[in-house]
């Protein structure tokens, strides 16, 4: 990217590397194309989302994919190393590039094509603005609901059965009797137990 003067990178959030992001760009002359905005919300993170032309995530541990899908909704083509979480998201030379291999070089390649290849980048944008749509609170409702419906008529059959109610009634009762005369039991053999005992109290 050293090549290009027009690459800036923007990074959202914050932690333990931040330090260390800096020095590497200070090492490489790059410090004024270095902007570290911290933790943003609302509407400050749609805006930083808008302001970028492509986004870049390089984490191994993602679960979710949350910040990708949130990148999706803003139309960015994305970048990032196929691991759980993201390769639920970037679906490779469609949205972005999901790369396999994860070298910087790789990465730092694929960053480059989406510059230097603004077809292709656009063609990303609009992937991932339509695939933004499946991660929809009401298509993640919808399936949730779906799922849960499926559950319901899967199992409901059974326990409308009168046939299943009443033998599951009579083993709830034998279960009670069981435990009534074990009570029962324990109560005389107490009682004969300490029947000629005195306690003092």
């Amino acid at each position: 990217m050293t090549k290009d003067d027009r690459v800036h990178f923007l990074v959202i959030g914050s932690g333990p590397l931040e330090e260390d992001i800096r020095r590497i760009f200070k090492s490489q002359n790059l410090s004024e194309r270095l902007k570290i905005a911290g933790k943003m919300t609302g509407s400050a993170l749609g805006d930083a989302y808008h302001a970028m032309d492509g986004f870049a995530f390089a984490s191994r541990t993602e679960t979710q994919g949350m910040v990708l899908a949130e990148a999706m909704a803003a139309s960015l083509p994305l970048v990032g190393i196929d691991a759980a979480g993201s390769r639920e998201v970037i679906k490779n030379e469609v949205n972005g590039y999901l790369l396999k291999d994860q070298s910087i070089e790789e990465f730092s390649a694929a960053l480059y094509k989406l510059l230097t290849l603004p077809e292709q980048r656009k063609s990303f944008s609009r992937a991932s603005q339509k695939l933004a749509e499946d991660f929809s609170i009401k298509v993640c409702a919808d399936r949730g609901l779906d799922i849960y419906h499926k559950l319901i008529a899967r199992f409901t059959p059974a326990y409308k059965n009168d046939n299943f109610l009443r033998s599951t009634m009579e083993q709830i009762k034998t279960e009670w009797d069981l435990l009534v005369n074990r009570a029962e039991a324990a109560g005389v053999l107490l009682q004969s137990e300490f029947a000629d005992t005195e306690f003092e109290i």
